[in-house]
C-alpha cells in the first residue's frame, strides 16, 4: 500500500519535532543540565570571546575547533541571558534539530517510501541521547543536520541528475567539514561515490569530469578554508593538529596516565564503539537497523541500486572512529571496558542517523511486523529515559569530563565572580573555561592566550599587568609559576580548594604583614578575603 500524501507527513514531522525539542529543551533547562558537558561551556566561550576580550575578534575562533557553529553562536551569544544560560547555541541546535528530522524523512522517503521515512524521523526525534544534544549548545547536532542535508541532496541529484542539487550538496558538506573534522573522510568518500555513480550512470565524460570537480571544489572547500586560516594566524597550515591544545597534544597526557586501551589495539578500539553505538542507540534499533543496512547493501550490489551509496556513506562514521581510536588520536570511554568511564559516547551519535535509515526501511517493508519493530524500538526508548540510562546526560554529568569532574573549577568560579572587584585576572583559559564562565566576569577582565602579546608579559611580570591569577593544577600558569611559588613574592592566595588556587596582587601601598590564606578552609579563606584583602 502507497501512501498518497506524503506532504502530510512531513508535515507532521516536521511539527513534532519542534513539540518535542521545545519540551525536551525546557526540561533540559529547568534542571540546570544545558552547559553540564565543559564542552558546552568551551563552546559558549570560543563564541563569547569573539565579542568580548581584552582583543576580540574572529582570531579568538583559535585553531583545535572548527569555526561554525561558534560563528553561527555570534547573533546571540553576545547576549547575556543568552549566552550564560546556554540558549545561544542551543537555538542552533534545536534549528538542526528539526532539519535533520525533516532530512531523515526525506531520506527515507526516497529509499524506499513515506512510511521508511516517517518510521526513521519518529525513531530518531525521539532518541533520549538525541533529545538531551539538541538541548545543549555541544556542535553534534548542528554537524549531523549538515552531513544530512549533504547526503538528502546527493540522493536527489543521483535521481534527476541536477547539478543544481549537487552542488546543494557540496554547500552542506562545506558546513559539516567547518564543524567537525569527521566530515573531512565523508566528503572525499562522498566524492569517490559520486565518481563511481557518474561512471555507470553517465556516458558523457567531459561532463561527468565537470561535474565532479565542481562538487569536490565546493565540498572540500572548508578544509582549505582551515587550512589557510591556521597558516594565516599561526604560520602553520597544519597547527591544528600540532598545536599545545591539538587532540594530538591532549592525547600525550592520556598516553602517560595509561588511559589510550584502544591505541594499537584494533579490537578494543571496535569494541569501544560497538558499546558507545549501543549506549545511545539501545539494542532493539542496533539489530534492526543492521538488518535493514544488509538488505540495502543486497540491494545495492546485486540489484545494482547505486543510490544506497550515498545513504550508507553515514556508516563510514563508525569506522573513523575505529580507526582514530586505534592510531591513538581520538578516545572513547564505555563503562564496560577499562578505564570503566564515560567519555565521548556522544561521537556515536553520528552512526545513529544510519540505523534509524535502515531499521525504518525494514519496519516499513513488512508493515504489520513493521509496527511491532517500530514500537519496540520506542519502548526500549521509554525504558532507558525512565530509569536514568541516558548514557550522553551522564557523560555530561557524571563522566570523565562531565560537571561532577568539575565542581572545583564551577566553586572557584563562583567565589571569584563574588569577591571580585576589579583588575585583569590571568588565566590558561583553555584549561579553565568553567572557572571563567561561571565567575559571570567580563572576558575584557580576562588575560589568556587569545591576546598573546599581553598574555606574554603577563606572564614575565603578572604583579605589573595583573590584580588576579587563577592557577590549576598542570595547566599553563601552574607549570610557569611552579605551582604558584613564583607568584606569592607579590600576590595573596585567597582561594584555594583541591584542584585550583586563586591569587590577588599585594597592594603596593600595603603595610600589613602579607599572610596566605591557601590552607585554610574555603569559609576561613573568604572571610579573610573579606577583611584583610577587600
Amino acid at each position: 500500500m502507497k501512501i498518497s500524501n506524503p506532504r502530510l507527513i512531513a508535515k507532521i514531522v516536521v511539527i513534532t519535532a519542534i513539540a518535542v525539542s521545545l519540551v525536551a529543551t525546557l526540561v533540559v533547562m529547568q534542571r540546570d543540565l544545558a552547559n553540564a558537558s565543559g564542552d558546552s561551556v568551551a563552546r559558549l566561550n570560543i563564541a563569547r570571546r569573539v565579542v568580548d576580550g581584552t582583543e576580540p575578534g574572529f582570531s579568538q575562533l583559535g585553531y583545535v575547533w572548527l569555526p561554525a557553529p561558534s560563528v553561527l553562536m555570534l547573533p546571540f551569544v553576545w547576549i547575556d541571558a543568552l549566552y550564560y544560560s546556554g540558549l545561544a547555541g542551543i537555538f542552533l541546535s534545536m534549528i538542526s534539530f528539526v532539519l535533520a528530522s525533516w532530512f531523515i524523512y526525506r531520506i527515507g522517503e526516497m529509499i524506499m517510501d513515506p512510511v521508511a521515512g516517517g518510521i526513521a524521523a519518529f525513531l530518531f526525534m525521539f532518541n533520549p541521547n538525541m533529545l538531551y544534544v539538541q538541548a545543549t549548545p555541544l556542535s553534534e547536532m548542528f554537524y549531523i543536520a549538515m552531513i544530512l542535508g549533504a547526503v538528502y541532496y546527493a540522493l536527489s541529484w543521483a535521481k534527476q541528475l541536477r547539478d543544481l542539487d549537487l552542488i546543494t550538496s557540496g554547500i552542506f558538506f562545506l558546513f559539516a567539514t567547518l564543524s567537525r573534522y569527521d566530515a573531512w573522510v565523508l566528503a572525499f568518500g562522498m566524492i569517490v561515490m559520486v565518481g563511481l555513480y557518474l561512471s555507470v550512470t553517465v556516458r558523457n565524460w567531459k561532463r561527468a569530469e565537470a561535474t565532479m570537480i565542481i562538487f569536490a571544489t565546493i565540498a572540500l572547500l572548508g578544509p582549505l578554508l582551515w587550512f589557510s586560516w591556521n597558516y594565516a594566524i599561526f604560520g602553520d597550515p597544519f597547527y591544528f593538529a600540532t598545536g599545545e591544545y591539538s587532540s594530538k597534544y591532549q592525547q600525550v597526557s592520556l598516553a602517560e596516565a595509561g588511559l589510550l586501551p584502544s591505541a594499537g589495539n584494533i579490537e578494543n578500539a571496535s569494541l569501544h564503539v560497538w558499546y558507545a553505538t549501543r549506549l545511545v542507540s539501545g539494542w532493539s534499533l542496533i539489530v534492526i537497523g543492521l538488518i535493514g543496512t544488509a538488505l540495502i547493501t543486497w540491494n545495492l550490489v546485486w540489484k545494482r541500486q547505486l543510490r544506497y551509496l550515498f545513504v550508507l556513506l553515514l556508516g563510514v562514521h563508525a569506522a573513523y572512529y575505529v580507526f582514530n581510536l586505534f592510531g591513538g588520536n581520538a578516545v572513547i570511554f564505555v563503562p564496560q571496558l577499562y578505564p570503566n568511564l564515560l567519555f565521548n559516547v556522544r561521537y556515536a551519535l553520528m552512526v545513529l542517523p544510519l540505523l534509524v535509515l535502515t531499521a525504518g526501511y525494514v519496519a516499513a517493508r513488512w508493515r504489520l511486523f513493521g509496527a511491532a519493530l517500530f514500537a519496540i524500538m520506542i519502548a526500549e526508548y521509554a525504558a532507558l529515559a525512565s530509569t536514568g540510562h541516558i548514557a550522553v546526560l551522564n557523560e555530561s554529568v557524571h563522566g570523565f569530563a562531565g560537571s561532577e569532574v568539575h565542581e572545583t573549577r564551577i566553586a572557584a568560579g563562583e567565589w571569584l565572580g563574588e569577591h571580585y572587584d576589579k583588575g585583569l585576572i590571568l588565566v590558561d583559559v583553555f584549561q579553565n573555561d568553567t572557572v571563567v564562565f561561571h565567575s559571570k566576569v567580563p572576558f575584557k577582565n580576562w588575560v589568556h592566550v587569545g591576546d598573546p602579546k599581553l598574555y606574554g608579559a603577563a606572564l614575565e611580570e603578572p604583579e605589573q599587568i595583573v590584580d588576579w591569577v587563577v592557577l590549576r593544577r598542570d595547566d599553563g600558569i601552574d607549570e610557569r609559576f611552579a605551582g604558584g611559588v613564583w607568584l606569592e613574592q607579590d600576590f595573596y592566595c585567597l582561594y584555594e580548594n583541591e584542584d585550583l588556587k586563586i591569587y590577588r596582587v599585594r597592594p603596593s601601598d600595603s603595610s600589613e604583614n602579607w599572610i596566605s590564606h591557601c590552607g585554610s578552609s574555603n569559609q576561613s579563606v573568604a572571610s579573610a578575603t573579606e577583611s584583610d584583602a577587600f
